[in-house]
């Protein structure tokens, strides 16, 4: 769990360093203003769902559709419901491939967790 716990933070320093430099009048290139913090919106918001969800069951993980239905139904209410809705919000197909990223990052390092925790378990 401890790899999920830094790439975490990692996640949530990014993105407050982020606002707090856009705050401040940072420019920044297109790309990273467009999509970075799409990228760590699905580590922040998985991060969280899994504190969350071990508070009440100590060995839980994510699974791999836990993930995916997180990052679609994030797809759907940003990408698809807020556009329409509000003019802050623009339905870009690169910000669903960005929510994307971020969930197989989070994954992945949660993966590399649960088979180090599986390697130091003992044989019965």
């Amino acid at each position: 769990m401890k790899r999920i716990i830094i790439f975490w933070w990692l996640s949530v320093t990014l993105s407050i360093s982020y606002l707090i430099l856009d705050h401040f009048g940072v420019e920044f290139p297109v790309f990273i203003r467009s999509y970075f913090m799409d990228l760590l919106c699905m580590p922040v918001i998985c991060g969280i769902t899994f504190f969350l969800l071990r508070f009440f069951k100590e060995d839980f993980y994510l699974t791999k559709w836990h993930v995916i239905s997180l990052t679609i139904m994030y797809a759907i209410y940003f990408e698809m419901i807020m556009p329409p809705i509000s003019e802050r919000y623009t339905a870009d197909v690169w910000d669903i491939v960005m929510y994307a990223l971020g969930s197989f990052l989070f994954y992945q390092v949660q993966k590399i967790d649960l088979k180090n925790i599986a390697q130091k378990k003992p044989l019965r």
